[in-house]
């Protein structure tokens, strides 16, 4: 399937996008057009393991030529992966979760299908054939979207570059959520002044340049935490700071899939933006000790290395509390 990007952006200037504005509106003539799934945020981004009914919600905006106009249908396919072995094996098949009807969305704020995505554990847990008994805190269960359009094209996980499917720009379209199963934390825990290190520096030295003091903040729910971190001084958006979000687990932290390092000016094929996520490994922690704890990450996830040939590289950070 060709690249998302490929399809409909050409010369997308993805950093002078506002919230209001149409991404899909500003594309050069004689192309291909497609569709994405814009997250516009997060109401609650990760389930509490002692609660079934604990919700999931994402608020997602499609996007097209258009104006939602191409849409027929947005599939939605649900995983479980076993990160405890301890209590049994679970199996990672995927298994059909919804069907999103384009006539059951509304129409958002700037006049594009805008929908809630929401599911309480119980449900998708069900649907997975998973009982309760049988999760531990750590485990994730991952939501993926698929795009089905009125000709039958479809866009889903592979269909975008870094720039399209990571966090914290405006498309945010990773057709894919992964969720963790948590117990909630203290709402001052893992918050404050900390002291930023590298303990593993990446492929071009430390990954958030050298050490300095960051401030952490709450997310958008009980566990998730916020840090922003200086933009590269060579980057086209002056250093302006990037946030960066990590879920803290029963006796892990999460560093989030799909996010930059820095965004690029010009949204094309041609900037192929270095992706940060998850290492196979996260880092330990006490969810009850938050003095000092590291983030454990991967340089070029999914192979967005920025054109540079170094591959998929682990990294880890070190933060100490002020």
């Amino acid at each position: 399937m060709k690249k998302l990007l490929l399809l409909f952006l050409g010369g997308l200037l993805c950093v002078q996008c506002s919230d209001d504005d149409k991404a899909i509106d500003q594309v050069f003539e004689g192309v291909t057009y497609g569709s994405f799934l814009r997250t516009v945020d997060f109401v609650q981004a990760d389930f509490n393991i002692d609660e079934p009914e604990s919700r999931f919600t994402a608020i997602v905006e499609q996007q097209d030529f258009e104006d939602g106009g191409l849409l027929k249908e947005i599939e939605v396919y649900a995983q479980y992966i076993d990160r405890e072995s301890d209590n049994g094996s679970i199996a990672d098949t995927e298994v059909f979760l919804d069907l999103i009807k384009k006539e059951d969305i509304d129409t958002g704020p700037a006049g594009l299908p805008r929908f809630n995505l929401e599911y309480s554990l119980n449900e998708v847990l069900e649907a997975l054939s998973v009982p309760v008994s049988a999760t531990s805190c750590g485990d994730q269960i991952v939501l993926r979207l698929l795009i089905r359009l009125q000709d039958d094209r479809t866009f889903t996980v592979g269909s975008g570059a870094s720039c399209i499917i990571a966090f914290e720009t405006y498309f945010s379209s990773p057709y894919r959520y992964a969720i963790p199963l948590v117990r909630p934390i203290a709402d001052d825990l893992f918050t404050g002044t900390y002291w930023y290190s590298s303990v593993k520096d990446g492929p071009f030295g430390p990954t958030f340049g050298p050490p300095h003091l960051v401030e952490i903040t709450a997310g958008p729910s009980q566990n998730v935490r916020k840090i922003q971190f200086p933009g590269p001084p060579e980057s086209p958006t002056n250093g302006r700071p990037r946030s960066f979000y990590f879920t803290v687990g029963c006796n892990e932290s999460f560093f989030w899939e799909n996010q930059l390092r820095k965004l690029n000016a010009n949204c094309s094929e041609l900037a192929n933006d270095i992706l940060l996520g998850p290492d196979v490994d996260y880092a330990p922690l006490s969810p009850l000790e938050d003095a000092v704890f590291e983030l454990w990450l991967v340089e070029g996830y999914l192979g967005f290395d920025g054109s540079t040939g170094v591959g998929t590289v682990p990294a880890r950070i070190r933060l100490d509390k002020q």
